[in-house]
């Protein structure tokens, strides 16, 4: 598993996660759309009864829906805390994880997040990170 990637996450009004990654191929060339036959997300609980345990499998389609042909330079990352000026060329939003998932809320509570990119006749690509939520406070 290659690793040059670099990924800003975010909670979007501290209720859904963001994921900003730029992933790129094993010569470091920034992946397409074309390269990529699907993307599956898998979601474990790292504060659950088996940390290891996946609680949520998908497939997000379509492929062009989160990973683009261009880098990406918005507002999502034009932060303080992106990590360079190049971009991103995936981005995937987890809308409300802790309703979806009724996860119990104590402080620190932590989500892995796990991408797979998988490709034709080559081995698959990896985004994993951990997220710890934070619950939207009722004002």
């Amino acid at each position: 598993m290659i690793d040059p990637i670099v990924i800003v996450s975010s909670n979007r009004l501290r209720t859904d996660v963001y994921t900003l990654a730029r992933v790129t191929d094993e010569a470091l060339r920034s992946i397409e759309v074309i390269d990529v036959k699907q993307v599956i997300l898998r979601i474990l609980d790292k504060q659950g009864e088996d940390p290891l345990e996946v609680i949520d499998e998908m497939v997000i389609e379509p492929v062009d829906s989160v990973v683009f042909d261009t880098l990406q330079l918005d507002e999502l990352w034009q932060t303080p805390s992106a990590p360079d000026a190049l971009g991103y060329n995936f981005r995937h939003v987890l809308l409300r994880p802790w309703e979806t998932y009724a996860l119990e809320w104590i402080a620190g509570h932590v989500i892995q997040l796990e991408y797979e990119f998988q490709r034709e006749g080559k081995s698959s690509l990896w985004v994993v990170h951990d997220r710890e939520l934070i619950r939207q406070v009722a004002d």
